[in-house]
């Protein structure tokens, strides 16, 4: 079995690209590598700051989070209203208001608490907030806001299509009449 130039080529081609290939790796695939990475404890600040309860509990967080997508959206309200101005109530309002039956001027609040309290965070827990909270929570409200436009675009031309139906209706019935009229006065 004779193996030709070409094959030759080709297949140390492949090779070459495969390993330039793991270069271009990202970093996740280091992370994965390292055993330690999978047991970091977030913790949402670093003392000395006055530390939230279950400061080191990211568990805790996605659970409360997980919780509020069943409890109703007026019981959320009310308990939004109860909480303070701490680091502990921000966040809880926060998360208490991602469900997607929030409204939007209730979201789009908690995208503006989430942005003041993001600085006072350790930069773990920002990034995690961020990754899973923050930008799907932008991008529905982006989505939403787009389609608050069309459907006003689509409204507005239903009712410009409409009068223009009705303004053609109108033209047509006075060409039937000037037709008629015509038909009328001829011998």
């Amino acid at each position: 079995m004779t193996v030709s130039n070409k094959g030759v080529a080709a297949f140390l081609g492949l090779i070459v690209l495969c390993l330039g290939g793991c270069q271009q790796l990202p970093d996740w695939a280091k992370m994965s590598r390292d055993k330690n990475a999978h047991n970091k404890t977030i913790c949402l600040v670093e003392p000395p700051v006055k530390a939230p309860e279950y400061n080191c509990d990211i568990q805790y967080w996605l659970l409360y989070w997980a919780n509020a997508d069943s409890i109703p959206w007026p019981e959320r309200r009310t308990a939004i209203s109860t909480l303070d101005e701490s680091l502990d109530g921000q966040l809880r309002k926060i998360l208490l208001s991602q469900p997607v039956s929030t409204p939007y001027q209730d979201r789009l609040r908690a995208q503006s608490w989430f942005d003041a309290i993001k600085s006072r965070l350790t930069q773990p827990a920002a990034d995690v907030f961020t990754a899973i909270m923050a930008k799907p929570s932008q991008q529905l409200l982006e989505l939403e806001s787009a389609l608050t436009v069309m459907s006003r675009i689509n409204t507005q031309q239903a009712k410009s299509t409409a009068e223009l139906k009705q303004k053609l209706q109108q033209l047509m019935n006075i060409e039937a009449e000037l037709v008629d009229a015509q038909r009328e006065q001829q011998p």
